[in-house]
């Protein structure tokens, strides 16, 4: 995501690689992983189950990277509030998702659920 941001907008592959990996994220022990952190945010509302593998990615983010660069990845996501930003632009441009509403939305859900993520909320 700083690599997205530094580059922009040049390159923009970065962001949906990042997308890639958010929307992919949790292989085997994703089950434990929803059953031990997730519960609660699956339940009230605040992340879709199809989005729970961002959301935990951001909890990962937000634990393994210093204060400063979740802050500057927290600010990169902050324009994604629906389908139309500039960085769900990007996304649709490179990852080759095709260029529909639904598509644009799946995409600003994942990003949306990563940030919430790295926020601990």
């Amino acid at each position: 995501m700083i690599a997205y941001r530094d580059r922009r907008p040049a390159i923009v592959r970065d962001i949906a690689d990042v997308h890639t990996l958010a929307r992919d994220y949790g292989g085997e022990h994703l089950n434990t992983r929803i059953r031990d952190e997730a519960m609660t945010v699956l339940a009230d509302g605040r992340v879709a189950l199809a989005d729970v593998g961002a959301w935990l990615l951001g909890r990962d983010i937000a634990h393994t990277f210093d204060p400063a660069s979740v802050a500057t990845m927290t600010e990169v996501l902050a324009e994604v509030d629906d389908g139309y930003s500039d960085l769900i632009d990007d996304v649709v441009r490179q990852g080759g998702m095709g260029d529909d509403e639904g598509v644009r939305e799946q995409a600003a859900a994942c990003f949306r659920a990563l940030r919430h993520g790295m926020a601990n909320e």
